[in-house]
C-alpha cells in the first residue's frame, strides 16, 4: 500500500493495523480523525496494488464548529429581523382592513356620530375607503330617517304618541322638584268635517293645527298628536298658574278655528282637559285616567270647554264609579262560564 502522504504517524499506522483487514474488503473507512480511501494501482491492465488516500477530517470537524457557532450567534438577530421585518409587513397589510375597523368601533352611525377613513393609495385601497365611508353614511342616514319616524306623527311631522308618552313616563320618575302641566285637545265635531268635506279636508285641518297653535306655547313644551282628532301639551318646569294661562290662549287659539276646502268655510273648537302634576304624584295608567275622567267633564260642558282635573269633584267621582263598573262587569263577563254568556246573548 502507498499513501499520498509524505509522513505517516503512529498513530495512523495502528489505525491502518487494525482496520487493515476491513481495508482490504472496502474500498473506504471512516475513523474519528480521517477518512480512508482505497483506490486500485493498474498500469498497462495490471493489478500493481492499491493506493490509499488519507483525508484529514479534523479541518473538516473544526470548519463545521464554527459554522455551528456562526448560525448560533447569528441566529437570535436573524429571528429578532425577521421578527421586526414580518411585522412591518403585516402592519402594512393589515392596514388598509384594521383603519376601517378601528373607525367602526368608534363610529354611533344611529346617533350620526360617523368617523370617515382617509387614503393617498389610488388602488384598491381607496375603493374600499370610499365604500366604508358611503356605508356609514347611508347607516347615518337611515337610522336619522327611522328616529324621526319613530318619534313623530306621519301626516302632521309634530311629535307622535309614543314620544309624548315617553316624555310623561319621566316626568313621574323626576327626581327633582319640578312641577309639569299636561294638557290634552279635542277637536269639537271633527269627525262631522271628515264626513262632509272628505279626509283630506280633515287631513288639512291637522295640518293647519299643528302648524299655528304651537304658537301660543312656551319654549320647551312638548306638542304630539295622540291620536285621530286629539294632541296632547307637556309643560315642563311649570306652575299650575302658567299651566292655566297657556289652557285660556290654547281655547282662545282654538275657539271658532276657521278654514277653507273646495270654497267652503268650516270652524272648530276644541275640549281641553288639564291635569297639574309633580313626580311620582300618579302612576301613568293613573294620570291617563285623570284625563279621561277630565275630558268626561269637559265634553259634558259642551263646546270649546276646559276641565281642571280635581278627585274630589262631583263628575270626577261618578265617572270613576262608572269605570269601575264598567271594569266589574267586563270582568265577571270574561270569568262567566260560556253558556252563560251564550244564553243572555240569545235571549
Amino acid at each position: 500500500m502507498t499513501s499520498m502522504k509524505q509522513s505517516i504517524n503512529m498513530a495512523q499506522i495502528k489505525i491502518l493495523k487494525k482496520n487493515k483487514q476491513e481495508i482490504l474488503q472496502t474500498l473506504s473507512l471512516f475513523t474519528p480523525e480521517s477518512l480512508y480511501v482505497k483506490k486500485e494501482l493498474i498500469i498497462d491492465g495490471y493489478l500493481y496494488g492499491y493506493t490509499l488516500v488519507d483525508i484529514d477530517l479534523g479541518k473538516h470537524k473544526q470548519t463545521q464548529k464554527e459554522i455551528v457557532w456562526s448560525i448560533i450567534t447569528i441566529f437570535p438577530f436573524a429571528l429578532l429581523l425577521g421578527l421586526i421585518v414580518s411585522f412591518f409587513l403585516g402592519a402594512n397589510y393589515t392596514k388598509p382592513f384594521t383603519q376601517p375597523l378601528n373607525a367602526m368601533k368608534k363610529s354611533d352611525p344611529t346617533h350620526e356620530n360617523i368617523i370617515l377613513v382617509q387614503t393617498d393609495a389610488k388602488n384598491e385601497i381607496k375603493e374600499l375607503f370610499n365604500g366604508y365611508n358611503t356605508l356609514m353614511q347611508q347607516v347615518a342616514d337611515s337610522s336619522k330617517e327611522l328616529h324621526f319616524q319613530a318619534e313623530h306623527d306621519q301626516l302632521t311631522s309634530i311629535k307622535n304618541r309614543f314620544f309624548i308618552e315617553d316624555q310623561i313616563k319621566t316626568a313621574l320618575k323626576d327626581e327633582s322638584d319640578t312641577r309639569y302641566n299636561l294638557l290634552h285637545i279635542n277637536l269639537d265635531q271633527f269627525k262631522l268635517i271628515n264626513d262632509s268635506a272628505g279626509h283630506q279636508a280633515g287631513d288639512e285641518l291637522l295640518k293647519m293645527i299643528a302648524s299655528e297653535y304651537p304658537k301660543t306655547l312656551p319654549q320647551g313644551s312638548v306638542f304630539a298628536r295622540v291620536d285621530g282628532d286629539a294632541f296632547m301639551v307637556l309643560l315642563k318646569n311649570s306652575t299650575k298658574e302658567n299651566g292655566l294661562d297657556v289652557l285660556e290662549k290654547s281655547l282662545l287659539k282654538l275657539h271658532d278655528f276657521r278654514f277653507s276646502s273646495e270654497n267652503k268655510s268650516y270652524s272648530v273648537s276644541a275640549s281641553i282637559r288639564f291635569v297639574h302634576f309633580k313626580p311620582f304624584e300618579y302612576t301613568f295608567k293613573e294620570l291617563i285616567q285623570a284625563l279621561n275622567s277630565a275630558l268626561h267633564s269637559a265634553k259634558e260642558q259642551g263646546r270649546n270647554k276646559a276641565y281642571v282635573y280635581n278627585p274630589d269633584d262631583a263628575i270626577t267621582e261618578r265617572f270613576t264609579k262608572e269605570l269601575q263598573t264598567a271594569s266589574f262587569i267586563k270582568e265577571a263577563l270574561l270569568n262567566a262560564p260560556s253558556h252563560s254568556v251564550t244564553s243572555i246573548c240569545t235571549r
